[in-house]
């Protein structure tokens, strides 16, 4: 947890049902995430006679040659205040969807940065780039989710947010002047899908004679358009169904007339519609299960699946699926008639393999064709890796090489949500001397009714290997390892900049480093950071516990350190004031394998151990609520300790079974409604994360788990939302939905998440149920801020 509310508290209104909390059942919803890794976002490319892998990796594109070896990265441009003159368009970039190569120009999928081409030529040394496209731009900076080129003609999908529902469909741009690309035509997505419309990936593709463009709707299924005419494209065919994220085609087997269109589905795995562009008439044609289109054997694991990218090779008679459950995927599809798996079916022997030894987080596939099967895949826990698949249908031929870490430029490690603003920062702990691995990144999240999105505005690289951050009074702190204690100044606007009238949204950040520290005389490695006051705690490795006067930002000052024998091995720190007296006067030490540590810090110069509490595996995180420690163990689950008496705090309860294997950082809040329970939130590494409830006399009680993409290393929970740094899945929200909760006559309900009951009722009056409050007065903005969540494109 590195958001510290030691001196306030956000406090849940909670109704347990009378049944009591084991009854509790719930559902953790994904609402959005950074960087949206979308479909194709990788590319091959062969530049002067030598291949080149081209990766997104968040806002920057990493470049490998085909080993995997990284070679270089570069950045797409962000836009500034100046660039944006339309109502609600905000400065930052959502990361990349999707990316192409075509004629020694990589075209990138930004988002709402648009369409931008970089010349690649020399693909070690990209700059900026040569020409960018916003699409809609008449009705606002519409968001690129996918492209393709072929023949001088650049084929993007869009989606752009307006009150009547999504706005999203295709574009064709003339590009044969890579820096003035030009609208050739367009066409929105068709009549006979529902409103709400998100077109999330492209495939483009000559068929007769004639070009089409299979369009994967996030909320509609499949689309298949007529795109020959530049000036003419137009929707030909439509497949209903939900969760469509990624479309590929091909003629199999070759010159037999069967083509298909393959999607992977965020629901159903692989589904397979089959289609006859002879047959196409004036009209839309619908296409039906019921008529054959649809081939239903080959939806694997049904509602268990995720599926997000998806790859052909014709050659081969073979679909290669990037599932975030499931890893790599093989599917033979030479004859669907062998397909004999039903939707719901979870073995997946005979027709499907796949690679589930820690690549299971696969959100990209792309595949190598007319040679020997290789799969690249961009995976959130293994990193980036090549398959070399000897027999494609025998996964234990297949040779695996990669990046064998998750130090990406989109990493997330920590987090901190400033109370007071928009702002999330994260670290990442990769230290580079290149640029492009974050140390520092700001975004600003911007939330509605419909939506929740993230927007880096700025970034600053630090030196060391960036582990913590925490804000204090407009200074940004980062426990930067074995380089110490950074303070930052985030260069956000001033009050009275010239910001429109959404607030700030507009600018970009120019963080600063302002000043450093080394911590533990130089000994320690800066791991965890909080402030309060005017020090700042650090706990610093194997040197201890380190206090740090931070008065001067220019020049803070280390004034006491208590290591050694006493503590060697210091992961997080939790200050709190135990006198009430308004200085901090204990501190809380997750000491590594040495357990809690309870040291009197009212001394800065000399602090002194109070009580170890020995505990079962690695203690790495510490979050103190109202006399209650919660502490992740590791590999030993997570631990209660009461220190409400600090010489003779103990181990009273606790959480270790299956999926809890690797707890990484517990964030807790209090049922008001019932006094005596807590609500836990808890980080569990490659298994995601867990949701509790703690009543009195009891162990803490699971209702429920979500996987995440990636490696959940930290969770803090702010208003509705539940907020992860995922590694390289990135930085997540999520809602906590149950039974209770969800449609209400006037939507949905939003609050519904955070407790398992309807919040809408205590809020606005009438049963008892739940609410979202602050137990210390001060904190105005945090409950002006949860206001704001109820009005369309406001930030909370």
């Amino acid at each position: 947890m590195k958001q510290r509310l030691s001196r306030w508290m956000i406090t849940i209104f909670c109704c347990l049902w009378a049944t009591g909390v084991h009854a509790l059942v719930g559902d953790i919803q994904l609402l959005n995430r950074w960087p949206m890794a979308g479909p194709n976002s990788i590319a091959i490319a062969d530049i002067d006679g030598t291949d080149y892998v081209f990766v997104g990796d968040g806002e920057v594109v990493s470049v490998y040659d085909t080993t995997p070896a990284l070679l270089s990265r570069f950045d797409v441009a962000l836009s500034g205040a100046a660039d944006l003159d339309k109502p609600g368009e905000v400065a930052g970039t959502e990361g990349i969807y999707g990316i192409f190569y075509a004629e020694n120009h990589l075209y990138v999928a930004c988002g709402n940065e648009g369409l931008q081409i970089f010349d690649v030529t020399d693909p070690l040394n990209v700059g900026t780039p040569t020409g960018v496209y916003i699409p809609r731009e008449t009705l606002g900076r519409a968001k690129v989710s996918d492209v393709t080129v072929l023949d001088g003609y650049a084929y993007l999908t869009y989606f752009l947010l307006t009150s009547e529902g999504y706005d999203s469909g295709i574009q064709v741009i003339d590009v044969t002047n890579p820096a003035n690309p030009v609208l050739k035509g367009e066409s929105e997505l068709p009549d006979t899908f529902a409103d709400l419309k998100r077109a999330q990936g492209l495939h483009v593709t000559d068929i007769d004679g004639t070009l089409y463009a299979f369009v994967a709707d996030l909320y509609n299924g499949l689309a298949i358009f007529d795109v020959n005419v530049p000036a003419d494209p137009h929707a030909e065919a439509s497949c209903y169904f939900t969760y469509a994220y990624d479309v590929t085609v091909a003629e199999i087997p070759a010159d037999s007339g069967n083509y298909y269109a393959y999607v992977a589905d965020d629901f159903a795995g692989l589904r397979i519609i089959s289609f006859d562009p002879d047959e196409f008439t004036n009209e839309v044609d619908i296409l039906y299960g019921a008529e054959g289109n649809v081939i239903p054997t080959c939806q694997y694991a049904g509602g268990s699946s995720k599926a997000l990218s998806v790859t052909v090779d014709p050659a081969n008679e073979l679909v290669f699926v990037g599932d975030q459950y499931y890893g790599l995927l093989a599917i033979d599809v030479s004859d669907v008639a062998k397909i004999n798996t039903l939707p719901g079916d979870v073995d997946l022997t005979g027709y499907v393999t796949n690679y589930a030894t820690d690549m299971t987080s696969a959100y990209s596939v792309c595949a190598e064709t007319g040679g020997p099967t290789v799969v690249y895949v961009a995976d959130a826990i293994k990193g980036f890796q090549r398959a070399s698949l000897v027999d494609p249908m025998d996964e234990t031929t297949w040779e695996i090489t990669g990046v064998e870490n998750t130090n990406t430029p989109a990493d997330a490690d920590a987090l901190f949500i400033d109370e007071n603003t928009n702002y999330i920062y994260v670290v990442d702990d990769d230290a580079t001397n290149a640029g492009h691995d974050e140390g520092l990144r700001i975004f600003y999240a911007i939330v509605s009714e419909e939506y929740l999105t993230f927007l880096l505005k700025g970034k600053l690289p630090t030196d060391g290997e960036a582990k913590d951050v925490y804000v204090h009074d407009g200074y940004v702190y980062v426990a930067d390892g074995s380089k110490g204690l950074k303070i930052i100044d985030p260069g956000l606007p001033e009050d009275g900049d010239d910001a429109d009238e959404d607030g700030d949204n507009q600018f970009v950040a120019q963080p600063e480093l302002t000043g450093s520290c080394v911590v533990a005389g130089g000994t320690g490695d800066a791991m965890d950071v909080v402030v309060s006051g005017t020090f700042a705690y650090v706990a610093a490795g194997a040197g201890g516990l380190s206090i740090i006067n931070v008065v001067n930002k220019t020049a803070p000052q280390e004034k006491g350190v208590l290591g050694g024998a006493h503590i060697s091995d210091a992961r997080a720190v939790w200050v709190k004031d135990v006198d009430g007296n308004g200085t901090d006067d204990y501190a809380y030490v997750a000491d590594g394998g040495n357990g809690l540590k309870i040291v009197d810090i009212s001394d800065k110069t000399n602090p002194a151990l109070v009580k170890t509490v020995a505990l079962e595996g690695t203690a790495q995180s510490v979050f103190e609520l109202r006399g209650r420690a919660y502490v992740a163990g590791g590999d030993a689950g997570f631990h209660v300790v009461f220190v409400s008496d600090l010489e003779n705090a103990r181990l009273v309860s606790g959480y270790n079974a299956a999926p809890f294997e690797d707890v990484k950082d517990v964030f807790a809040a209090i049922s008001n409604e019932s006094p005596a329970v807590d609500l836990l939130w808890v980080a569990t590494g490659k298994t995601g994360m867990g949701f509790f409830t703690y009543p009195p006399d009891v162990p803490p009680q699971l209702v429920v788990h979500f996987d995440t993409f990636g490696d959940a290393k930290a969770v803090s929970v702010f208003g509705d939302f539940a907020f992860l740094a995922d590694g390289a899945g990135g930085l997540l929200a999520t809602t906590v939905s149950t039974a209770s909760g969800g449609a209400t006559d006037e939507g949905w309900d939003w609050l519904a998440g955070i407790v398992p009951v309807d919040i809408h009722s205590t809020t606005y009056g009438g049963s008892s149920g739940c609410a979202v409050d602050t137990v210390r007065p001060a904190a105005t903005g945090l409950w002006q801020s949860l206001k704001k969540l109820f009005h369309k494109g406001s930030a909370f």
